[in-house]
């Protein structure tokens, strides 16, 4: 096996990123793009995706299109990825991204809410997964990467619905990986920290609670920039990790250290 820059290549590869149209999904399409993919912009909100897909042919990377679906939907699901295999002609990465946040105490928490974030960040990863699963497995190869967090391994208070479905994120991981390694499937998870997103804005108004509660506890002693993620995802994507799968990247500064 070569051994070079060239193992990081993705120019023929089509990669779908789910929640592509902000934040991290529309950093994980300009990462994927700037390595030669074909990216497909996967959102609920179309406008957004296609303002993903606008800033990426802006930048030249004219490979790029854009799909609506909601996630948590089986039949908006298919039709996504029917799509992509019709416009395509296959998937080689899947990026599971899209995903709610939620800040309740778990006596607070109400069944709606519970169900609400464990349609789209669980059952909708499970869902993807499976659609882009049975075109990988029949072309003999992909590389699937759910977006978990450390609230997949840690238990932070308040957020009992997204640390599950983090958790979970984590299970689907691992026993996809197994079941599918055998067809030349890999599936593995990055685990993002803390990073410096609109989600944790508010986390930073007040210096000092920021400093006890969040700074005090990374060792590096910083929240993340977004396109930190960028490594770690062109890594799990290409070549790069070809004897990788059923594992978790952590990007977190080190707090699972502490």
């Amino acid at each position: 096996m070569s051994v070079g820059p060239e193992i990081f290549d993705l120019s023929d590869r089509v990669a779908v990123v789910t929640g592509a149209g902000q934040g991290f999904g529309r950093v994980f399409a300009q990462g994927l793009a700037r390595f030669g993919a074909t990216v497909v912009s996967l959102d609920l909100d179309a406008g957004k995706a296609q303002e993903t897909v606008d800033v990426l042919h802006d930048s030249g990377h004219r490979s790029a299109y854009a799909v609506q679906a909601d996630v948590s939907s089986l039949e908006a699901v298919k039709g996504a990825f029917d799509r992509v295999k019709r416009e395509s002609g296959r998937v080689d990465v899947l990026v599971n991204n899209a995903g709610l946040w939620s800040f309740v105490p778990a006596l607070e928490l109400e069944l709606e809410e519970w169900k609400r974030v464990l349609d789209v960040n669980l059952t909708g990863t499970f869902l993807c997964c499976t659609a882009a699963g049975r075109i990988m497995v029949e072309q003999g190869k992909g590389s699937i990467i759910n977006i978990s967090s450390i609230s997949g391994v840690l238990g932070f208070k308040n957020r009992l619905a997204y640390a599950a479905t983090k958790h979970g994120d984590l299970g689907i991981t691992k026993s996809l990986a197994n079941e599918w390694a055998a067809a030349g499937v890999r599936v593995n998870a990055i685990g993002p920290g803390a990073h410096l997103t609109e989600m944790t804005k508010t986390w930073r108004s007040d210096p000092e609670v920021f400093q006890r509660e969040f700074i005090d506890k990374i060792p590096m002693g910083r929240f993340g920039d977004p396109d930190e993620l960028i490594g770690p995802l062109i890594f799990l994507a290409s070549d790069a990790s070809s004897y990788m799968t059923g594992q978790t990247v952590f990007s977190d500064g080190g707090w699972l250290l502490m």
